[in-house]
């Protein structure tokens, strides 16, 4: 339901979903760094790199990067600039993944596949950003009607007793609250909104996200084991 969902608000042009934003926003990354220190220094200032935790950044721009072969002529002069103060790195780098072909990726699982619910046997966590509200997008219905026949020009989503939503957000995001929850229950899955991240929260709070699997693994273990001993009580007891 939540993918047909979905499907329907794009052709419907009534909602700038997921695959549209992030593709605009991937095509005016900047891509091509004088040096690694200063794809570093510059990428930790802007979002979403601003939210995450220094190491991931690190990590990102350390694995994430590339030396090119030469140095664009727009970085020449800083590149020159490092070797003169003893640096090594003198060659510019530039992001592995092309902002292009990120965008495309976005584009292409926009929305993204149905999820065969009955197919999965495992135990399953569905992690999820605690910073949206849902509580103006309660009933998926009402959500619908909206969504589908309203404009993007319309503005937020009306809130419950009122023509307009006085928070502003965006609606792509509030209804994903509804639509979440909705995903864990048909998986079904534990359903845990994680507060104060964005979905980059395992690069941003990695030691809470971490935590919080941690728990979960542990409490699906046990839950395994006791489903194990009550079987094999079953079977000893025909014997």
């Amino acid at each position: 339901e939540t993918h047909n969902f979905m499907l329907k608000s794009k052709r419907s042009g009534c909602l700038h979903t997921a695959g549209q934003l992030l593709s605009s926003m991937a095509r005016r990354r900047r891509r091509n760094f004088s040096s690694k220190q200063d794809a570093l220094q510059r990428l930790r200032q802007k979002p979403p790199f601003a939210a995450m935790h220094p190491i991931a950044v690190e990590r990102f721009v350390e694995f994430g990067t590339r030396e090119m072969s030469e140095t664009p002529a727009a970085h020449l002069q800083q590149a020159q600039q490092l070797q003169q103060h003893g640096k090594q790195q003198v060659r510019g780098v530039q992001l592995v993944c092309d902002p292009n072909t990120e965008a495309q990726y976005y584009e292409a699982l926009d929305p993204p596949p149905a999820v065969a619910g009955e197919l999965i046997t495992c135990p399953v966590m569905l992690a999820v950003a605690g910073n949206g509200t849902g509580g103006a997008y309660r009933e998926h219905t009402a959500v619908q009607q909206w969504i589908l026949h309203n404009p993007p020009a319309a503005g937020p989503l009306p809130s419950s007793g009122s023509s307009s939503n006085s928070s502003g957000q965006d609606p792509l995001h509030g209804i994903l609250v509804v639509l979440n929850e909705e995903l864990a229950a048909s998986i079904p899955a534990e359903y845990m909104a994680i507060p104060g991240v964005s979905h980059f929260g395992p690069l941003e709070e990695p030691q809470l996200i971490a935590t919080d699997c941690t728990a979960f693994f542990q409490k699906s273990l046990k839950h395994q084991t006791r489903q194990q001993e009550k079987q094999s009580t079953r079977v000893h007891s025909r014997l």
